[in-house]
């Protein structure tokens, strides 16, 4: 019987077996276990300790964000759920009087505060003419 790992290799063909790299290990493994060598296997020793414990710290931080996030989500929920219902009648009021669209008495939607634009001593007037129009339009 076959592993799931050994059907899954042989189903997309992921098998790779080679010595080529064997003889570089060997003589890698055997300078570091060597005198000679002593600072690098030391350097590697710390970089590989520093590897494991960022990952521990890594996962422990993936963790507790994980528990953050479902404590405020579900904490929101439950406000949701057990906040009181307000009268929906005050609202609908407040929806009818906010609804109408506030027009000046020359009947325009947009009125420009400042009537002329003043620029390195030349004068050019904003005009929106048109523009009261198209926006009735939509409103009526």
């Amino acid at each position: 019987m076959r592993s799931f790992a050994g059907r899954i290799s042989r189903l997309f063909h992921l098998r790779m077996e080679t010595r080529a790299f064997n003889a570089y290990h060997d003589i890698f493994s055997l300078r570091l276990a060597s005198k000679n060598y002593l600072r690098t296997r030391k350097f590697l020793l710390i970089l590989y300790d520093a590897g494991s414990v960022l990952g521990i710290v890594g996962m422990f931080a993936a963790v507790v964000m994980l528990v953050w996030t479902a404590v405020s989500l579900s904490s929101s929920i439950l406000l949701r759920l057990t906040a009181p219902h307000t009268s929906t009648r005050l609202l609908k009021r407040a929806a009818d009087v906010t609804s109408r669209a506030p027009t000046s008495p020359s009947g325009r939607i947009v009125n420009p505060i400042v009537s002329r634009m003043h620029v390195a001593g030349h004068s050019h007037s904003l005009t929106f003419r048109g523009a009261h129009r198209s926006a009735n339009r939509y409103l009526a």
